[in-house]
């Protein structure tokens, strides 16, 4: 259960826009979660695309922490998900937005991302 893998990274540019589009919204700062309902049966329970902009942050080597981050506490804390999604039979996308100018620290990450997917799961 805590891997993370290539099925579960949200990739198809049209399911990307629709959710950027048409996805409703949750925001506990640093972190910003967009997120739909998945009709497609083929497709995991939750796939996600996690984004740090160029704009906040711009050094790329500091994104890519900030997205190692980030990646690791969803795959540390995904299963509070997970199971409430098998429960109810639904799929969904995610789509996670760093907002802050400032590198985060991985205890403070972990939190935010914990908070973010038990608002997330009671909105089932």
């Amino acid at each position: 259960m805590h891997k993370f893998t290539k099925k579960e990274r949200l990739t198809n540019k049209t399911q990307i826009n629709n959710l950027f589009n048409n996805g409703q919204s949750i925001k506990i700062q640093p972190l910003q979660l967009l997120w739909k309902f998945n009709d497609f049966e083929s497709a995991p329970i939750c796939q996600v695309l996690i984004v740090v902009p160029k704009k906040k942050i711009r050094l790329a080597s500091h994104r890519n922490l900030i997205k190692r981050r980030i990646k690791e506490a969803y795959r540390m804390n995904k299963a509070l998900l997970y199971s409430r999604l098998k429960e109810v039979n639904k799929k969904k996308h995610l789509f996670i937005i760093y907002q802050s100018e400032e590198i985060q620290e991985y205890n403070i990450i972990e939190e935010k991302i914990k908070l973010l997917l038990n608002r997330l799961k009671d909105t089932l």
